[in-house]
């Protein structure tokens, strides 16, 4: 906030210690103080842009909407980059991309080496699908900084969406040398590996394990009684989810939850998102409880799920975004195992099982897991028939003599290797 502090003060601006007086309650974060007292001087004088600054970012950092205080910043000091970057900040959230990309653009033409800047161009390029344009701004900033974890994170998630995998595995572990404990990237990495065709099995245990050990350490007082009762007339089974609504995860869900006896399993659902839509609306009535764990630290969701008193905890993320798998290492239930929305290994000790079938997990594949293979009967999936009623046409084979393959996977996961 020091920028244009040293200005010299135009005609008709407030004194220079009324500005002075409000930088010092902004660096107090008193930011209500300083959003009333801006407001009252702008009354007096419109035209002054530090008094536009100063309340936009105290607007921002109450979560308050800064968008017209900020365009008037940038308006009254167009050689301002923080102004234009604070400015393309509000436009991104509020899902104006392209005008997010002029503004950013805007601080870069002031400011060639300014790192933030060009961190927040990628990520508006990459929304907009522009990955090439998105690697290229990324790279500008580690150009000017590379010891950004966040940048080499983003990165490499970009990377990934290109089919570049090796590179891209770089990049996490770029992020992971600088920010060791950061169990996102170590799961995105996790991911990645299991893309890649350079990487075997054992490697992919290995690193899964790294990741346990890891987020094991974060953990200050596992839990090691529960309050469940033993022989209980239900068994309480809790889910955490980031995908209980219009995912792939939450359709494989659905079918089964209609089938479970609530005389004899009471259901918990954990959700680890915000997210909430018509199948969320359909499967809510099936779970005795529903609650959030999307503001809450592992700690605070494991000391929750434990005071519920849950028998079986189900993970149906393993190392997919919204996962809270950090949480499971607190051990807050007597029973915990990883299924249906991952494939791999989570490398938690603290994972006990992770339901499969001998189609996915052959016999002789189960040593690269940390957890027991239970096998479930026939298929670890169960599918639901969408409720839109769709023609199916006639084979093409029949007409092309040949046979067409149709992959509804993610592109970076169809390697060649693959194909082959």
């Amino acid at each position: 906030m020091n920028q244009g502090v040293n200005e010299p003060l135009r005609q008709g601006q407030p004194a220079a210690g009324e500005v002075e007086a409000l930088i010092g309650l902004y660096n107090a974060q008193r930011f209500a103080e300083v959003e009333s007292r801006a407001r009252m001087l702008l009354g007096v004088f419109p035209e002054t842009a530090m008094l536009w600054k100063l309340l936009g970012a105290a607007l921002q950092m109450q979560g308050k909407d800064a968008l017209q205080a900020l365009q008037n910043t940038a308006r009254l000091t167009p050689n301002d980059a923080e102004a234009h970057n604070s400015l393309g900040v509000v436009q991104q959230e509020r899902g104006q991309l392209e005008n997010a990309l002029a503004c950013y653009r805007n601080a870069l033409r002031v400011a060639p080496d300014f790192v933030e800047a060009y961190y927040n161009l990628g990520n508006v390029l990459s929304d907009l699908g522009q990955l090439e344009k998105a690697v290229l701004s990324y790279r500008s900033a580690l150009k000017f900084n590379p010891n950004v974890a966040v940048i080499h994170s983003n990165l490499g998630a970009t990377l990934q969406e290109l089919g570049l995998i090796d590179e891209a595995i770089s990049s996490c572990r770029r992020a992971l040398q600088l920010e060791p404990g950061w169990s996102v990237v170590h799961s995105n990495l996790l991911g990645m590996l299991n893309s890649s065709s350079g990487h075997t099995a054992a490697d992919c245990l290995a690193e899964a394990r790294e990741y346990g050990r890891r987020v094991s350490r974060t953990v200050t007082a596992r839990f090691s009684s529960w309050r469940c009762a033993a022989q209980p007339q239900r068994l309480r089974v809790g889910i955490v989810s980031g995908d209980l609504h219009n995912h792939p995860v939450g359709y494989f869900l659905e079918s089964l939850l209609a089938q479970l006896d609530p005389a004899r399993i009471e259901l918990f659902a954990y959700q680890t998102d915000n997210a909430t839509d018509a199948l969320t609306t359909r499967i809510r009535p099936r779970f005795a409880a529903w609650k959030s764990l999307f503001n809450l630290s592992d700690a605070d969701a494991a000391r929750l799920i434990q005071a519920d008193g849950v028998h079986v905890l189900l993970d149906l993320a393993g190392h997919t975004e919204q996962n809270r798998l950090p949480v499971f290492a607190w051990k807050p239930a007597p029973v915990q195992a990883s299924w249906l929305g991952y494939f791999a290994t989570t490398g938690l000790a603290e994972m006990d099982y992770l339901l499969a079938d001998e189609t996915g997990v052959p016999a002789t594949q189960r040593g690269n897991f940390s957890e027991t293979i239970w096998y479930l009967p026939d298929t670890r999936l169960c599918f639901t028939p969408p409720e839109t009623n769709l023609p199916v046409a006639a084979l093409p084979a029949q007409k092309n003599g040949y046979v067409t393959f149709g992959c509804f996977q993610r592109l970076t996961k169809v390697s060649d290797d693959v194909l082959k």
